[in-house]
């Protein structure tokens, strides 16, 4: 899954303006079909760090791309589904 462009110029922006690191966690229940919702509560200030939790995703689906940041933990059941 690639969720949609960023743009660099605000993520820069963001970062050189912040005097604090920002976090943002969310609790997606199923990020396949809110990906466009999540990206909407980015912005219009980018937050350093995303944790999202209950993403209904596979070992499979779970590398999807969202510019500008790297993936620096991941995590899926192997059963039990969701969650």
């Amino acid at each position: 899954m690639d969720i949609g462009p960023r743009s660099t110029h605000n993520l820069n922006q963001s970062m050189l303006n912040s005097e604090y690191l920002i976090i943002y966690h969310q609790n997606v229940r199923s990020l396949r079909k809110k990906a466009d919702e999540l990206l909407s509560h980015l912005y219009p200030d980018l937050p350093h760090i995303i944790c999202l939790t209950e993403h209904h995703m596979n070992l499979m689906e779970i590398n999807f791309n969202l510019e500008n940041y790297n993936t620096g933990a991941q995590f899926c059941r192997a059963s039990n589904g969701r969650g």
